[in-house]
């Protein structure tokens, strides 16, 4: 399986970004283990040239398991704090195909950097939610988001990882860095993954079926 790997750097409002080192050839390397999942960053070319002037903000990633494997991608949506119940989600995946992956992304626009003559007040988030729009910070205040990967590489069995979140809000400037960080965090996303061993009963899913993807509401 050949993988594209190439560098995004885009910008909504005013954003920042951790990195990741992870590399094609570390996931050729994982495809012998058999008790574990993968995860690396899957840019878009596209955006590298376009991001900045469309007020575009988006990483992307792509979690690979094998056959043997679910994987499990747990959704939680926070306003102010509190857990948004009816967009937080929890999703469980099956496959056939020895080795399998799920997209996952998370992504803001801003309307108004392409048209700062009628502003709307809002930005528009997207991705592995939604689409939803949040209300931006006042207008003599700075809008601010962070996207973050905090794992990458291999993910052992049985344990949950955070693998991306976004928080957006007011944002102050960092020093003399020229970057703004949320403060108040109105709005967080955070993806987390498991891989666990296919149940007796997803294993008989699977022998009449190519996959399968079952979703749950949560509300913890």
């Amino acid at each position: 399986m050949k993988l594209q790997i190439l560098l995004m750097l885009l910008c909504a409002t005013v954003c920042v970004a951790g990195e990741t080192t992870v590399k094609a050839d570390d996931l050729a390397a994982w495809t012998n283990r058999q008790d574990s999942a993968f995860i690396l960053e899957t840019p878009s070319e596209t955006d590298t040239d376009l991001g900045l002037s469309l007020g575009l903000w988006k990483r992307q990633l792509r979690v690979y398991f094998l056959s043997t494997m679910k994987l499990t991608v747990t959704c939680r949506v926070y306003r102010n704090g509190v857990l948004d119940r009816n967009e937080s989600s929890r999703q469980v995946h099956g496959t056939t195909l020895p080795v399998a992956y799920e997209s996952l992304q998370l992504g803001v626009l801003d309307p108004d950097a392409i048209n700062p003559g009628s502003p709307h007040g809002k930005a528009k988030v997207f991705g592995s939610i939604g689409p939803l729009w949040i209300d931006k910070a006042p207008p003599y205040s700075n809008s601010g988001c962070s996207i973050t990967i905090p794992t990458t590489g291999e993910v052992p069995a049985g344990r949950d990882e955070l693998t991306m979140e976004m928080r957006y809000g007011t944002a102050v400037l960092i020093g003399g860095s020229g970057s703004y960080m949320p403060t108040n965090t109105n709005f967080r996303v955070t993806l987390h993954v498991r891989i666990d061993p296919l149940s007796d009963q997803e294993k008989e899913m699977l022998s009449h079926q190519s996959n399968f993807n079952e979703a749950y509401r949560i509300d913890e």
